[in-house]
């Protein structure tokens, strides 16, 4: 999108943009995924939110969850569905957005600048940059679940919040 001067520019901004939302949307399908193959029922938002930027933060967003619950646990994912009173869990979730802004926009901002050269040499440095990206939140994804379980658990009926 680089390649044509002052329009090009333009355009990697908005595939920059548009690459970022779909990043974020693809980390939480994978994490509600995986809480939805180990039987972890994500009902409330809160929760939800709590599970999806811990899972794509990795290492810091387990420490601010085991922080937060006072446990700790090799596979942490079940710890945000665990009983966390409500302002814990919102002081919680205020801390990992503060947390993955200044985080993901670190690595997204060096990304960026290599997006924007011309001549396919920004296509290759975003391609390699989100490839890295995406595997890191499928190793946190690994890293908060644990591995799968052998069984699935059994299909039940999960009512929307009201």
């Amino acid at each position: 999108a680089a390649a044509i001067p002052g329009v090009g520019t333009v355009a990697s901004l908005a595939a920059v943009g548009a690459e970022t939302a779909f990043f974020i949307e693809s980390s939480a399908l994978l994490t509600l995924s995986v809480a939805s193959v180990h039987g972890i029922p994500v009902q409330n938002h809160q929760q939800r939110r709590a599970l999806v930027l811990s899972v794509a933060l990795g290492e810091s967003g387990m420490q601010i969850v085991q922080r937060t619950v006072g446990k700790t646990a090799k596979n942490w994912g079940p710890l945000i569905t665990s009983r966390i009173p409500g302002g814990s869990m919102a002081t919680m979730n205020k801390s990992l957005v503060k947390k993955f802004i200044t985080k993901y926009l670190a690595k997204r901002s060096a990304l960026l600048v290599g997006k924007m050269l011309p001549a396919g040499i920004g296509a290759a440095i975003g391609g390699a940059g989100n490839r890295a990206v995406g595997k890191g939140v499928i190793k946190n994804a690994r890293d908060a679940f644990g591995p799968p379980p052998a069984r699935f658990p059994e299909n039940r009926i999960i009512e929307p919040d009201a």
